[in-house]
């Protein structure tokens, strides 16, 4: 029988926390004044690389020779960039049951200062053709890359070329675990799926795989910028799905584990967060107005981030939009205690009162547990047979 007095109490610390999270709200950030205007960036050369390079490396599935292929189609590229310093991140991989061999290739343009800016676009494509996804991005990459041939700029640029991004992600991965100058990133842009020729929202991906958030500063630059240059809204999930964003990471795109690692990222995309159909992604559908649009965007928000004289306001490390503010997620946590604590009281004096003795209690308590061990054995398997390599590791997405 449930004692309504002890609930009742229980629930007293719910406006004590309703309290504290209404004196948490932060302002958002201020988007950062824009810097110089993205004429540099050509659409129509953007949109004939892209064909070039899809003509050159069709369907460049993870580890292919496709994919090898536009990895050197790139390096040329990068290699006559003046000024430009190339490495490479070679990893491996599986790509339908077979081991692959995959890398990342990084150019990286000196600046006046040591703090960095970078700009990423996957390469490989686990379905469809590419075109309107890595290949068109990988295009635009290249001519972004280009218009900061010969130019001053006051942060070191870096540009990166990932492989493995439909393998979980595997060449973001690994760029934000092994680049060396990740501490002075101030932002990360991620380029992805450029060219659709019907975009829709969202445009701006700010999610993380992990429970961290990106700079709410970074945010709201992009969204600005996006939305001035494609004349389009960015898109923008309300609060409720915010917080089951935070509750449950579930973040698809090379942005997702850059936060998780923690690097203020975003993404960028002309067809919203999940990848287009194969049917979709076909070299017909290429939109060159589109890929102009991203483009100019992606440029826009370089020159931003590069005029930028310090470093991001990030806001709370963890946070959802509400009413225009940005509560932490140390509060809604906190929450959520207050909220269990009512179950957990009065679930504990019911057990106890039930019980003749406390010996009676305790073997009851023995009795449920019994029945969990089941399942904590299959996931003790589970994770053994992951770490000797006999089952893959299930990295989302």
């Amino acid at each position: 029988m449930i004692d309504l007095r002890l609930w009742r109490a229980a629930l007293l610390p719910i406006p004590i926390v309703v309290l504290v999270g209404m004196f948490s709200l932060q302002e958002v950030p201020p988007p950062l004044q824009q810097g110089l205007p993205p004429d540099a960036f050509d659409g129509e050369a953007a949109s004939s690389l892209a064909e070039e390079l899809g003509r050159s490396a069709p369907d460049p599935r993870p580890g292919s020779d496709a994919d090898e292929q536009l990895g050197e189609l790139v390096r040329a590229r990068f290699s006559a960039i003046g000024g430009l310093t190339l490495s490479e991140q070679r990893f491996e991989g599986s790509f339908d049951g077979d081991d692959v061999e995959l890398r990342n290739l990084i150019g990286v343009l000196p600046g006046q200062s040591d703090r960095q800016v970078a700009l990423i676009a996957c390469r490989d494509a686990a379905q469809g053709s590419g075109a309107t996804t890595s290949i068109a991005s990988t295009a635009a990459l290249l001519e972004i890359a280009n218009a900061f041939s010969g130019s001053t700029h006051n942060k070191t640029l870096v540009f990166v070329s990932t492989d493995g991004c439909g393998l979980g992600a595997l060449g973001a991965r690994r760029f934000v675990r092994d680049y060396t100058g990740a501490d002075l990133l101030d932002g990360v842009i991620v380029l992805s799926q450029p060219a659709s020729p019907d975009p829709e929202p969202p445009l701006v991906i700010p999610w993380s795989t992990g429970p961290q958030s990106t700079a709410s500063q970074l945010a709201e630059t992009t969204k600005r910028t996006v939305s001035e240059e494609t004349g389009m809204p960015p898109g923008d999930e309300g609060p409720v799905d915010d917080l089951f964003r935070l509750a449950l990471p579930a973040a698809i795109g090379e942005q997702g584990p850059l936060i998780e690692g923690g690097l203020d990222a975003i993404r960028i995309s002309s067809s919203g967060e999940l990848p287009p159909a194969s049917a979709d992604d076909d070299p017909a559908n290429l939109d060159p107005d589109t890929l102009d649009r991203f483009g100019r965007a992606s440029l826009s928000l370089m020159l931003t981030l590069d005029a930028a004289p310090g470093e991001l306001e990030h806001g709370p490390s963890a946070y959802i939009g509400v009413a225009g503010n940005l509560l932490p997620g140390w509060t809604l946590a906190l929450l959520a205690r207050a909220l269990l604590l009512p179950v957990a009281a009065t679930a504990a004096v019911g057990l106890s009162a039930s019980a003749r003795s406390p010996a009676e209690a305790v073997r009851g308590l023995i009795w449920a547990g019994i029945r969990v061990l089941p399942f904590l054995a299959a996931l003790v398997v589970t994770d053994a047979l992951i770490l000797v390599g006999l089952l893959p590791s299930p990295d989302f997405p």
